[in-house]
C-alpha cells in the first residue's frame, strides 16, 4: 500500500487536527498523533516529523 502525505490536506480541512499538528509542533517534544489512518510522529529536539 502507498502512503502518501494526504494528512496534509485533511488538516486543512479540519481545524481541530489542524490545531493539534501545531501544539504538537510547538510543544517541542517527541510525541505522537493518530487518527483512523494516519500516525505522525513528531520529534521536537530534531524538528522532525515522521509519517508511518
Amino acid at each position: 500500500m502507498i502512503m502518501t502525505y494526504d494528512f496534509i490536506f485533511y488538516a486543512k480541512r479540519d481545524s481541530q487536527f489542524m490545531q493539534q499538528i501545531r501544539e504538537c509542533i510547538i510543544s517541542r517534544i517527541d510525541t505522537e498523533l493518530c487518527t483512523e489512518i494516519h500516525r505522525l510522529h513528531f520529534y521536537g529536539k530534531q524538528q522532525l516529523i515522521i509519517k508511518i
